[in-house]
């Protein structure tokens, strides 16, 4: 008993001895610049900071386990460029860095500073600082640490250091970082803002904070504790999937995603369903490849956003599609966002729900096949320059199938084909203009060999938004469409049709032809419309066979009834069919107006006079065919004009001329003065129509000699005039008031070439004619048939 009670007393004492000898360390103070390798000793501890200290280029600083440092005011520890700081703890000794304030609060004193790659800071507690590590640019080691009751626990200013197995508890901030560091293995909570807060760097960047704890396993509450591009989309991306289930626990939540996605990505079954939990996008060059039967659920108003030179792989199957829907437990339309696609980015057997657009393609060519997209507020928005391939879809139950909206000048041209597009609130599809008010504009969407839900046209056309709606949209060209769902129809191509000639005169027995190629042996049905009130004048063949290739129809300008048309521009339609097996195609006259211009003018002369018939030719062409309308009228006064030549008609683009006699509207002389020719090039016809100008030969002059008369005298004028074509010509005299006096010749047929006659001065009753002055001699040729005329004047001024 009394070893042990010796033995007892002896370890008491020295336990006691060991007390007494730590209370009576001594107290270091410490400041300024260190020079020299320096170890700070536990038998030396507590150190008490006095003044800012520097750790100076290649000197080392070492603070030994156990050992305490505190800061007595607002200073800093500054481990300068080539300097080391080796702050080296144990999990029983760590180093403590502090306050020595009696009643400590955080910002009692500054921070450690590092600007070295080579310090290591490891079992230490860091409390009661501004920041309480600061590491700008460099890496230091910092791990196994205690960093509370810090205004910043950890301050990273563009540092790729790793934090790692550190506790960063109640500071304001736990982490403060700009760039990109690696944290892993902390635990990282109770901090009053935010735990992570990854500052304004670069939204390219990410920080790899994965496996932490965050005191929580709820994803909600660790996202609202990290500040990162969710947040603000010029802040690095924040990975902070899988996290821990508690401290040093497992990995869990490996589900979760959102941020970059950078190189080659795979999302496996094995790792599904995978739940966004922010916004996802890529960066150039990446490829995400998701496999068959994978889940992406949306948790929120989330998009998965990729790059347009990245790539979106997402190919499920028929038995397994890929899925992206809303994580509500009662999902809706708009619960996420949408999908950007890029044009190597493919959607196949996917199934795409619930969100604001599901399929977001701007400006690119993707492919979307045999996909359900269904239940989103826009089930596909197309828009700018896009083009890609969509088939085989059903896009049904949507608010809109199809949103196709243009931008400025850039339109859309996706091929739309053999999809169910039905079902949905608002239209199937929807051709937007934009906004841009630019005049019509010519785009034409190919949404062929669709199902439409049914087969009545007027029921297609009002689930469609397009140019029938609005002049500045597109036109979206339907037929044909489907006549039962999963029809196997075989779209004919009809290509390269054009009109030749565009401008024809049926009078003279001129013909013009239907030209196109199709790609099947087809029977064709061509009809011909009058564009001005769209009414079928002309079935120019029905159902009749033709051979794959090239084909031409003659119209000689004629209507069913064999009648000679009026002129008039008209237009035609090509629909071909055969039915074994299922084969059809339309070619539908769109009026998409383009630019027009004059290229170039002349006039035959610059003066004339027209008491004498002469007259003025006036030759122009186009930039291509359109209409025209062209003015005589005083210089610098083209709102008041003389003479109305050309009113809104249509003209070829080269070889067209007019003549002006100087006369007004009124048939009047004008007066002598300097005269301008005013021209307004209206729009270009359009593209393949025809033009029927049914015209009487022309008056090449007229003229009179003299052309003043003293019929009292028995003076008399000799009136020549020369018709490019045999016809039957009139010839009447019209006094000043424009009343006919005298008719010389009445439609007689004439031969083409040149023709005088006399006139007299004398009334159709033989009286020599009482008024004086301008008298025309107005000369009416009509072709052979009576159908067409063309009238001409000269003057022939009579006195007394």
């Amino acid at each position: 008993m009394l070893k042990k009670s010796s033995f007892f007393t002896i370890c008491l004492a020295g336990a006691i001895l060991f007390g007494f000898s730590a209370d009576s360390f001594a107290q270091t103070n410490v400041s300024g610049p260190i020079t020299q390798n320096t170890i700070w000793s536990l038998t030396a501890s507590p150190y008490i900071v006095v003044g800012d200290i520097t750790v100076n280029f290649g000197v080392t600083l070492t603070i030994q386990p156990g050992v305490e440092v505190k800061f007595n005011g607002n200073y800093e520890l500054t481990v300068a460029q080539g300097g080391t700081l080796n702050a080296v703890g144990t999990s029983t000794q760590m180093i403590r860095f502090t306050s020595n304030q009696t009643t400590p609060a955080p910002g009692d004193w500054q921070y450690i500073r590092l600007l070295s790659s080579t310090s290591v800071v490891r079992y230490a507690s860091i409390e009661y600082a501004t920041f309480g590590l600061y590491v700008p640019y460099y890496s230091p080691v910092i791990e196994n640490n205690l960093i509370q009751n810090n205004v910043i626990g950890v301050n990273l200013l563009d540092s790729p250091s790793t934090i790692r197995n550190n506790t960063i508890i109640n500071n304001g901030n736990g982490i403060h970082s700009t760039g990109a560091p690696t944290i892993n293995n902390n635990s990282i909570y109770n901090n009053s803002g935010y735990n992570l807060y990854a500052s304004v760097f670069s939204s390219t960047s990410v920080v790899h904070a994965e496996n932490n704890w965050w005191g929580t396993t709820d994803i909600q509450i660790i996202m609202a504790k990290i500040f990162d591009y969710q947040d603000d989309e010029r802040a690095p991306s924040v990975y902070f999937t899988p996290f821990l289930d508690g401290p040093n626990g497992n990995p869990i939540g490996q589900e979760y995603i959102q941020g970059l996605i950078a190189g080659n990505n795979h999302w496996s079954t094995s790792h599904g369903p995978y739940v966004v939990i922010g916004d996802i996008r890529s960066l150039p060059g990446a490829v995400l490849t998701i496999d068959p039967g994978v889940q992406v659920k949306f948790n929120g108003n989330y998009k998965l956003d990729m790059h347009w030179q990245s790539t979106l792989d997402a190919q499920g199957t028929a038995s397994q599609m890929i899925t992206f829907t809303s994580n509500r437990a009662a999902p809706a339309r708009g619960d996420w966002q949408f999908i950007r696609l890029t044009s190597t980015s493919i959607v196949k057997y996917a199934r795409i729900e619930y969100a604001d657009w599901g399929l977001n393609v701007d400006g690119v060519s993707p492919v979307i096949e045999n996909s359900s997209i269904q239940n989103n507020n826009l089930g596909i928005r197309i828009y700018y320059s896009s083009s890609g391939l969509i088939r085989n879809n059903a896009i049904i139950n949507n608010a809109y199938g199809i949103y196709i909206q243009l931008r400025m000048v850039f339109a859309p041209a996706p091929t739309i084909n053999h999809n169910s597009i039905y079902g949905n609130n608002q239209f199937n599809i929807y051709a937007d203009n934009g906004g841009f008010n630019l005049g019509p504009i010519g785009s034409i969407i190919d949404a062929r060999a669709n199902w439409w839900g049914t087969t009545d046209v007027n029921a297609i056309m009002a689930s469609i938004f397009d140019k029938n709606d609005d002049n500045f949209s597109p036109y979206v060209d339907f037929m044909p469409y489907l006549e039962y769902q999963g029809e196997n129809l075989i779209l004919v191509s009809i290509i390269n049709v054009f009109t030749q000639p565009q401008f024809f005169n049926p009078v003279v027995a001129e013909t013009s032809h239907v030209n196109y190629t199709i790609s099947h042996d087809s029977d064709v049905t061509i009809k011909i419309y009058n564009f001005q009130n769209n009414q079928l004048v002309r079935t120019l063949i029905s159902s009749q066979p033709r051979l794959a290739g090239p084909n031409s129809e003659a119209w000689d300008g004629r209507s069913d009834q064999g009648q000679i048309l009026s002129n008039a521009i008209y237009y035609f339609t090509i629909t071909v069919r055969s039915s074994n097996p299922s084969r059809r195609g339309n070619y539908l006259f769109r009026d998409i107006p383009g630019t027009l211009q004059f290229n170039s003018g002349s006039i035959s002369a610059n003066n004339f006079n027209p008491y004498k018939g002469e007259a003025v030719n006036i030759s122009y062409s186009l930039s291509v065919s359109g209409w025209v309308t062209l003015k005589v009228g005083p210089n610098n006064n083209s709102l008041y004009p003389t003479k109305v030549l050309v009113n809104n008609q249509p003209r070829k683009a080269t070889g067209n001329g007019e003549v002006w006699d100087g006369r007004d509207d009124s048939g009047n002389m004008v007066n002598a003065d300097s005269y301008l020719v005013y021209g307004w090039a209206v729009r270009s016809l359009p593209i393949n129509s025809f033009v029927i100008q049914n015209a009487a030969p022309n008056i090449d002059f007229i003229t009179t000699n003299p052309y003043a008369i003293y019929p009292a005298h028995g003076e008399v004028s000799e009136i020549k005039y020369r018709i490019s074509q045999n016809g039957r010509v009139q010839i009447v005299i019209k006094d000043p008031a424009n009343n006919t006096v005298r008719t010389l010749q009445n439609y007689t047929q004439t031969p083409a070439g040149e023709h005088t006659i006399v006139w007299d001065g004398k009334d159709n009753a033989g009286k020599t004619v009482a008024a004086v002055g301008n008298y025309k001699a107005e000369v009416t040729v009509t072709d052979p048939t009576g159908f067409v005329s063309r009238t001409r004047s000269g003057n022939v001024t009579v006195f007394k």
